[in-house]
């Protein structure tokens, strides 16, 4: 099964924002934006397969199946265009020093705490997919 076509980003957005601050304080900007990345776009299939996994290692009540749509850079988007994917959060902490930090920011540290988690979700979701024997 094919992934559905990509999403076409809003390329003016950006030179709009621009425009709008510089005509603010009265001066001009020339604007070049490029996309170097596919937005992601789960599989709906996928989706399914990665909710069940998730709600079977964490109970249904810790699992967020209506996150809104994110237009992020991930390589994930180009693979997803050729095999059926699904690119979802695992959360590891909200306190700073816990995994609470910005993923990128200098200060986060990973939650080792949740490494045994993940391991259940991934045996879950293999468990899932795949037919036993």
């Amino acid at each position: 099964m094919a992934s559905p076509p990509a999403p076409t980003p809003r390329t003016g957005l950006p030179r709009e924002i621009a425009e709008g601050i510089c005509g603010s304080y009265g001066a001009t900007c020339q604007v070049t934006y490029t996309h170097e990345f596919d937005p992601t776009v789960n599989d709906s299939e996928c989706v399914g397969a990665t909710l069940q996994a998730a709600a079977a290692v964490l109970g249904r009540e810790h699992v967020d199946s209506d996150h809104p749509a994110n237009l992020s850079s991930e390589d994930l988007g180009v693979f997803a265009r050729h095999v059926p994917g699904c690119f979802a959060f695992g959360g590891n902490g909200t306190e700073p020093d816990r995994g609470g930090d910005p993923l990128h920011s200098v200060d986060y540290d990973f939650n080792d705490d949740v490494l045994d988690l993940g391991v259940q979700y991934y045996v879950a979701l293999i468990r899932t997919l795949l037919p036993e024997g």
